[in-house]
């Protein structure tokens, strides 16, 4: 009786290492960002990520299959290049359960990285950090408004001109 018991326990622990070395425990779901679209500053950048679930193929390899975690409560981050951190709110996509989606509006440019604080500890098979580049906006207002004043310039100008012409032919009609 207690040989069969001890053959069981040491097949249940041989069993539990074995999986435990397919998949990392860490990796009960992964998260996959879409490349993110360059950013401007001041401007809104979508930000998305896709989940799965690690499915073990051979060795200590697995594949990911697209998997929705709807109710997840992921807790997403991005570190400005100076260190300022940002909280972004991410909500799943209602026509496509497995992608997230959230919007950023950077505040300044540089290299921002966009991470899934409660999942940074996995393996970088099953998730890694993302690369947000932003660009300073550029800025159309001097340009416009340069335009603006030279149209101004001209319109004073002329109504200065019609004025004169107006004064000279009243003047030689009074005379």
């Amino acid at each position: 009786m207690r040989r069969s018991f001890l053959v069981k326990a040491a097949l249940g622990a041989t069993c539990l290492a074995v999986l435990s070395q397919a998949i990392p425990a860490t990796a009960a779901l992964c998260a996959k960002w879409d490349p993110p679209p360059k950013g401007v500053t001041g401007v809104p950048a979508s930000i998305t990520f896709r989940t799965y679930i690690p499915i073990p193929s051979t060795g200590d390899a697995y594949t990911l299959e697209p998997h929705a975690f709807p109710d997840y409560p992921f807790r997403v981050r991005a570190s400005s290049p100076d260190g300022a951190v940002s909280e972004i709110d991410m909500s799943p996509d209602p026509d496509a359960g497995q992608v997230w989606m959230g919007s950023l509006t950077p505040d300044r440019q540089g290299r921002w990285t966009l991470t899934i604080t409660n999942l940074q500890d996995s393996d970088a098979a099953c998730y890694t950090d993302a690369v947000l580049t932003v660009d300073q906006a550029s800025s159309d207002v001097p340009t416009y408004a340069a335009i603006g004043l030279v149209a101004i310039l001209v319109g004073l100008a002329g109504l200065t001109l019609v004025r004169r012409r107006v004064r000279s032919r009243s003047a030689s009609s009074r005379s």
